[in-house]
């Protein structure tokens, strides 16, 4: 299924409805921008995945906007490794998004069952989730919530990421202070997303490798008794060692995961192809492309947020003299600090 959230007895229950050309079977599960039912398009009789914005969502008309546009660009992307969209609708004043169906369970039910996986198959996850990135970055959308839950892995063992591009229908337009509605998952983001809201590809590349992470230990590598606590550990401590969170996994893949979750954008992997091509090369057995310093993962800070760069791998938030970007960062850190309660109560 699309979604491993909610109930056994939730995803069991049927509605009984139509919106358009689709019959809505039963609810699949619920997320922040709404909750995704098993729908059949009627007149050509296939499963989908419907996603109904919620109320409060669908009666804001900048929002709507947004998430038309991203849905639309993401329905350009045609990919193995992601999700399609097919197209979106509205029928009696809601909104929705009518994606491809995908049997299979989510990264994080199988982490949650497993308690974490095989360096290969992590690896392999790694990659094919590298290679989705890669073809969507070549298309100018950036992510902005990788972690497991939005990765799909079907009984073949092949991995799908979801929900791709939507998260920036949710950012507040420019000059607006971030709300938690506007915000990814804390416990995945990178530290420049924590400190300056800064997103860019390279962004969706720590995200990725908090989930190889994951994957490889059972755990996120940050976690404190308070959301700020958490926020502050991500901003400014080194990544946990990985010899020691990670003793029986071999040195190629910590290296490759050092290359991910650099606290300095520029010292990590330039590009998701990079990545992927390393990914294939530590299952073949065969030398790294990129070479990351695993020692300066321990003491690498994270640039001014004035310094960082919005437009690329390497663009600015702000230019000198420009107070905007400190401005929002209380505002921001508060927003995290609230969103991560809930996510954390969640979990």
């Amino acid at each position: 299924m699309n979604r491993g959230n909610g109930s056994e007895e939730e995803r069991g229950r049927a509605v009984v409805a139509r919106l358009g050309n689709y019959e809505i079977r039963h609810l699949l599960g619920k997320g922040g921008m709404g909750a995704v039912y098993l729908g059949v398009e009627t007149h050509l009789g296939r499963e989908v995945a419907v996603k109904v914005l919620r109320r409060s969502l669908s009666a804001d008309p900048g929002f709507v906007e947004r998430f038309t546009q991203e849905a639309q660009a993401c329905a350009r992307l045609n990919h193995p490794n992601i999700v399609r969209v097919h197209t979106v609708g509205q029928a009696g004043g809601r909104h929705f998004i009518v994606m491809e169906y995908v049997r299979g369970e989510s990264l994080i039910a199988r982490i949650q069952r497993e308690g974490c996986l095989h360096w290969k198959q992590a690896v392999s996850i790694t990659d094919q989730v590298a290679q989705g990135l890669a073809e969507a970055h070549r298309n100018g959308l950036i992510h902005r919530d990788i972690k497991p839950r939005n990765i799909i892995i079907e009984p073949s063992g092949r991995a799908r990421i979801l929900d791709f591009g939507l998260a920036r229908a949710v950012q507040p337009p420019p000059g607006m202070a971030p709300t938690p509605s506007h915000l990814g998952t804390p416990l995945y983001m990178s530290p420049e997303q924590c400190r300056a809201g800064v997103v860019t590809p390279l962004s969706d590349l720590y995200s990725l490798g908090v989930t190889l992470f994951e994957m490889l230990s059972g755990h996120v590598p940050f976690m404190a008794d308070s959301p700020e606590a958490i926020l502050s550990l991500i901003i400014e401590q080194p990544f946990p060692r990985l010899e020691q969170a990670l003793p029986g996994v071999m040195l190629p893949v910590r290296q490759a995961l050092a290359g991910l979750v650099m606290k300095d954008p520029a010292a990590r992997y330039p590009s998701a192809e990079m990545l992927a091509r390393d990914c294939q090369a530590i299952l073949s057995g065969t030398p790294l492309e990129f070479r990351a310093d695993i020692n300066s993962l321990y003491g690498t800070p994270l640039p001014d947020p004035v310094a960082l760069r919005t437009e690329g791998p390497r663009a600015s938030t702000a230019r000198p003299g420009n107070d905007t970007a400190r401005g929002v960062v209380g505002a921001l850190q508060a927003a995290l600090a609230s969103r991560l309660r809930q996510f954390l109560r969640r979990r």
